[in-house]
């Protein structure tokens, strides 16, 4: 589970970092409120995210928009209460290791 660390903090980059361009860049050029700013941001962060994890979870497009998705608002809105990605990235971790754990354990029982 270690060896994830490199691609799980690459994906905190790859969401996050649109997010804060998107408002950045909307801010300052289009004077967009700052709620609306905000929710493009966290929207282009989102659908990256999402479109990243199609070949991880065999194309099931619902998991990856739903599920996979719903976890990248949640590590997002960790970043943004924080305005600290090794927050959004403890978050990343913790919910990716205990899935693996349950998957596992779950696996052991034949379930």
């Amino acid at each position: 589970m270690l060896s994830a660390l490199p691609s799980l903090l690459g994906e905190e980059l790859l969401a996050i970092l649109p997010v804060l361009a998107v408002t950045s860049f909307l801010r300052s050029r289009t004077g967009v409120g700052a709620g609306l700013t905000l929710a493009l941001g966290i929207v282009s962060g989102w659908l990256v995210f999402c479109l990243a994890h199609p070949p991880t979870y065999d194309w099931n497009v619902a998991q990856c928009f739903g599920v996979i998705g719903v976890a990248r608002l949640v590590f997002t809105l960790a970043f943004l209460v924080t305005r600290n990605l090794w927050v959004s990235f403890g978050v990343h971790i913790a919910t990716d290791w205990t899935e693996i754990m349950l998957a596992r354990y779950f696996h052991e029982l034949g379930i």
